[in-house]
């Protein structure tokens, strides 16, 4: 019921969504919307260039979100940016907190995209979930 309840925009549908990343996803993208925050979801070890980008396909499903939460391992300091007019946007967060092993970005205002993409810098890099919010 707990892993049900957190509202996040995301829950369960992976099949309203196309991942890329920065190295193969075999186990998504049902493992990372899920609602498990503890699970790993995907992993970049050794890559330079390490992203994880969320598309929305469908016109009935393009989230209205002000809050994105990332749970891992070794997140660092994640960039997280929107697709806007062909363009990629990086938000700034009006508030940020973070965790062990959680970074949540509160932009403070109401955030549409078709495409999102997050950059992670550190390497051994591991997602569980990643979580829109309102």
């Amino acid at each position: 019921k707990k892993r049900r309840s957190t509202g996040n925009l995301l829950f369960e549908r992976h099949g309203d969504v196309e991942v890329a990343a920065s190295r193969p996803t075999p186990r998504l993208p049902y493992k990372m919307f899920d609602g498990t925050r503890d699970v790993l979801a995907f992993t970049d070890s050794w890559g330079k260039n390490k992203f994880y980008e969320i598309s929305f396909p469908k016109p009935d499903f393009i989230p209205t979100f002000s809050r994105v939460r990332i749970y891992g391992h070794n997140l660092g300091t994640p960039v997280f940016k929107i697709r806007k007019r062909g363009k990629w946007l990086t938000p700034e967060p009006k508030k940020t907190s973070t965790e062990k092993y959680m970074v949540e970005y509160d932009f403070g205002e109401d955030l549409r995209t078709v495409k999102l993409r997050i950059e992670f810098q550190k390497s051994k890099l591991e997602l569980y979930e990643i979580e829109l919010h309102k």
